[in-house]
């Protein structure tokens, strides 16, 4: 919660940049870290209308409840089918996030957000299954004569702004 303001700021940043337009309005559940007067200036400052909806009315911000009901409960599955404890959650998440921004919703009539924040058409063939079993090539440098060039590990996401995978390695509990 401490850092709403600061992941508020980037956000701003990353539409403008990505997008080339600007955030008119935010809605808060008036949570203590978007009423602060901090909050209130920066949105003042950049001309962004503040909204709060009323308290105990989850309703009223029905889009992003519904959408944070959704992201739990596929975390909670997620990890659940990978038999893993409840400390890969933020694992859990960000890879279900990822996957779920390039499937097809009805809200943008069969386009994926990826899509429609893009231009581009999302590559899906990188999707694999969360919890999975997977062998990681250990690199030439990291290794000794006669070593395995490989080493089990557990795939757990994707890595932002890089073509790769993610993979928690059980012995070393390292990612």
């Amino acid at each position: 919660k401490s850092e709403a303001l600061n992941a508020f700021k980037q956000y701003k940043a990353l539409v403008e940049n990505q997008l080339d337009c600007h955030i008119k309005m935010s809605r808060d559940d008036k949570g203590g870290e978007y009423i602060s007067k901090e909050f209130n200036e920066f949105c003042a400052d950049h001309g962004i209308m503040h909204q709060h909806t009323e308290p105990n009315e989850p309703h009223q911000n029905g889009v992003a409840e519904r959408s944070n009901r959704d992201i739990a409960a596929s975390t909670t599955a997620l990890l659940v089918q990978a038999k893993l404890p409840p400390s890969f959650w933020p694992l859990a998440v960000a890879a279900y996030v990822h996957t779920r921004n390039r499937t097809p919703s009805a809200a943008l009539h069969g386009d994926t957000p990826y899509h429609s924040w893009t231009g581009k058409k999302p590559d899906i063939s990188h999707f694999r299954i969360f919890g999975c079993l997977a062998y990681v090539l250990v690199h030439k440098e990291k290794r000794k004569a006669l070593q395995p060039h490989s080493k089990k590990c557990i795939f757990v996401g994707y890595p932002e702004g890089v073509k790769a995978w993610k993979f928690w390695d059980p012995v070393s509990k390292q990612i």
